[in-house]
């Protein structure tokens, strides 16, 4: 009658309290269709888990959820990642010290190499008086070597050394 909607609004079920029925707002993060008429029909949407009617969380980095409901997150294949609350597959890349044309490929950079930001980007090779172990995200300046604010390793000033790898 007169544009008025029956039911509540998506996003919210009709609480039965007493004598008097009200809309409630859906626990955090979950979700539901308008006219929803109970708790149980709040649920996880695309990125988030948890179990119907109740608060929903965000998939965390490394973790992907293609579908709506209490279903758990799927970790992204070996050497990748995904920012939290991913939904697709496809938002997995490779993570640092990683490197291939997408989630499924990735392989960790070689002993020598780095690559420092998550994507499909090639592993580079480390500068001079620098190392890394293999998956590395960066080298590190070999012993009586010191890294400067510019990045580059220079050596140690005299009369100073340092025995390990490092910055």
């Amino acid at each position: 009658p007169g544009g008025c909607s029956a039911g509540c609004p998506g996003d919210s079920y009709l609480h039965q309290l007493s004598t008097f029925p009200q809309c409630s707002s859906c626990p955090a993060n979950a979700q539901s269709d308008r006219g929803s008429t109970a708790q149980k029909q709040c649920i996880c949407p695309l990125g988030f888990t948890g179990n119907a009617g109740q608060d929903c969380t965000l998939c965390s980095a490394g973790e992907f959820k293609n579908s709506v409901g209490g279903a758990a997150c799927t970790a992204c294949p070996a050497f990748s990642t995904s920012n939290p609350g991913s939904f697709a597959y496809t938002d997995c890349t490779c993570a640092p010290g990683a490197s291939g044309p997408d989630a499924s490929s990735c392989v960790e950079c070689d002993a020598g190499t780095f690559k420092a930001a998550p994507g499909s980007g090639a592993c580079l090779q480390c500068e001079d008086h620098t190392v890394s172990n293999a998956g590395s995200a960066l080298c590190l300046c070999v012993p009586g070597y010191t890294r400067l604010d510019n990045g580059l390793c220079l050596p140690c000033a005299k009369g100073f050394y340092k025995e390990r790898n490092g910055s």
